[in-house]
């Protein structure tokens, strides 16, 4: 079937013919150059669009949008740095269990975000939206890791074992991001200035916790224990 053909395969032959074609007209080292990197990216440009056009592709809304689809993977890995800069083993008060913060972000990167990756399917988040904002609370782990997945749609090198989570010091102790209907997840997307407000909670496994104070400890017992009841 032709959907299932290779159609970069079939377009190499005579991608190669037209580039030495090029070449061959071409005199200078600049020209040389500017002529390497347009086939450079017209066989990026057909690597994105056999994507597309695969019955495999699950993401073909966002394959499609070949000036963004960049856009989206670098601003969902900002995100995701942000957050895994932030995972500590020991809480505070400057540094509970819990953090914030926000990233600007077009209003047309958020909404390809939100409709073409969020907007799949209904699993794992609750929706709120009014004139001025919208918030898509992230309520089971997995769907966070569905969406920051898609940080490699123009093929970064992902390792998807370490999405929000950080290997500490000590054998087998991480700290990593939980989510759930009492610590959700939360983006926020204000419409009006761009920008997206990230609220998350994180837990650590596999360490000995310290308390300094009785802050600490309520700090404990309101975020990482209910956790542990499901």
């Amino acid at each position: 079937m032709a959907a299932n053909a290779k159609f970069s395969n079939c377009l190499q032959p005579a991608l190669r013919r037209a580039k030495a074609d090029c070449l061959g007209e071409t005199s200078s080292g600049d020209g040389v150059k500017r002529v390497n990197e347009f086939f450079s990216e017209l066989e990026s440009a057909v690597a994105v669009l056999e994507d597309k056009y695969n019955d495999h592709c699950t993401f073909a809304n966002v394959q499609c949008l070949l000036p963004s689809r960049g856009m989206v993977a670098r601003a969902l890995r900002k995100v995701h740095l942000k957050i895994i800069r932030r995972l500590h083993s020991r809480p505070n008060l400057a540094n509970p269990w819990a953090g914030e913060f926000t990233i600007d972000m077009p209003e047309e990167i958020f909404s390809c975000i939100a409709k073409d990756i969020m907007g799949r399917t209904n699993f794992g988040h609750q929706l709120l939206e009014t004139n001025t904002q919208t918030t898509y609370k992230i309520v089971d782990i997995r769907k966070a890791k569905y969406l920051l997945r898609r940080m490699d749609l123009d093929r970064f090198e992902v390792n998807r074992d370490s999405i929000l989570k950080k290997l500490l010091k000590e054998p087998f102790e991480r700290c990593e991001v939980i989510a759930s209907e009492e610590k959700p997840l939360e983006l926020k997307f204000h419409k009006t200035n761009e920008v997206l407000s990230v609220k998350y909670y994180i837990m650590v496994t596999g360490t000995r916790v310290e308390f300094h104070n009785t802050k600490m400890i309520q700090i404990f017992l309101l975020t990482i224990l209910p956790n542990f009841c499901y």
